[in-house]
């Protein structure tokens, strides 16, 4: 008696192979895609998590708010801090896509990476 193979077997294996790896890559795909969308999502509410934080803790040691006015919206917000002698001002606006905050005279601070790109900005 021979042991092996016959050509009927080859092709349903073959045949059930075709069949299934669609169903696969179907489900690899599409696990690869929920991945990068939930990573995406983590990744901007980390970033609104830090501004918000930055935000919250400067307003609370701010003395004054020079804008936006009472009843009016601004693409800036621009508070007055007192500590001691000194007076600074701190300011956070919209520039490129990130929300950056400045100190006096200081060179920017930005508070969110290049991944996450903001559009709109109101205060």
């Amino acid at each position: 008696m021979r042991k092996g193979v016959t050509l009927i077997e080859v092709i349903l294996y073959v045949g059930f192979a075709v069949a299934i790896l669609p169903v696969i890559l179907y489900f690899l795909l599409t696990s690869i895609q929920l991945m990068t969308k939930n990573q995406v999502a983590a990744d901007v509410e980390r970033t609104a998590i830090f501004i918000t934080q930055i935000l919250t803790q400067t307003i609370r040691n701010a003395d004054a708010v020079n804008y936006p006015l009472i009843g009016e919206n601004s693409p800036a917000l621009s508070l007055i801090i007192f500590s001691g002698t000194a007076t600074t001002t701190a300011v956070f606006d919209l520039g490129n896509g990130r929300i950056q905050m400045r100190e006096g005279a200081a060179v920017p601070f930005l508070l969110n990476s290049p991944d996450v790109v903001v559009s709109g900005l109101l205060f």
